[in-house]
C-alpha cells in the first residue's frame, strides 16, 4: 500500500470525515463543586472509597449495638443499689440514674453509628467514630450508676 491509501479496517479521518469522540457516562455529569473564597467555585476531587474502613465500620457498628444491649441490661441492674435503702433514699435520683444507665449508652451508640455512616458516605474515615461512641457509652453507663449510687446515703462499692 502506498502512503496515500488507507486500509478498509481503518476508519477515514481527515478534514472531510472527523471521527466522533466517544462519550462516557462519567464525562456527561458535572463535576462536584464547592463554594470557595470570594464566591469562586472550586472543583472538589472525589476521595477514593476505603473498603477496609467500610468493612471495619460495619463490624464495629454491629459490635456497638451488642454493647448497647449489654449496657442496657446492666443498667437495669443498677436498681439493686437500692437494696440497702431505708426512708432516707432519694428515689427520684435513683430512678434518674437507672434511666441514664439504661438509655444513654444506646443513644450514644446510635448517634455515633449515624455519624460514622455519614462520614463513610462522604468518603472519610469513620471507624474511629464508633470506637469513640463505645467509650462514651461505657462512660454514660458509669454516669448513670454513679447517679443512682449517690441516691443511697452511705453507699460504698465494697
Amino acid at each position: 500500500m502506498s502512503t496515500m491509501e488507507t486500509s478498509p479496517a481503518e476508519p477515514e479521518t481527515g478534514p472531510e470525515t472527523e471521527a466522533e469522540p466517544e462519550t462516557w457516562p462519567e464525562a456527561e455529569t458535572e463535576p462536584e463543586t464547592e463554594p470557595g473564597a470570594n464566591g469562586a467555585t472550586v472543583i472538589a476531587a472525589k476521595r477514593p472509597v476505603r473498603v477496609w474502613d467500610v468493612i471495619v465500620t460495619i463490624i464495629l457498628i454491629v459490635l456497638g449495638i451488642a454493647l448497647a444491649l449489654v449496657l442496657a441490661v446492666l443498667g437495669s441492674l443498677v436498681v439493686f443499689v437500692s437494696d440497702s435503702c431505708s426512708d432516707s433514699c432519694n428515689i427520684d435520683q435513683l430512678t434518674a440514674g437507672v434511666y441514664v444507665a439504661v438509655l444513654l449508652p444506646g443513644v450514644l451508640i446510635l448517634a455515633s453509628s449515624v455519624w460514622a455512616i455519614v462520614r463513610i458516605v462522604r468518603r472519610k474515615v469513620g471507624f474511629w467514630v464508633i470506637l469513640l461512641g463505645a467509650a462514651a457509652a461505657i462512660l454514660g453507663w458509669m454516669l448513670g450508676a454513679a447517679i443512682a449510687a449517690t441516691a443511697v446515703p452511705g453507699f460504698t462499692f465494697s
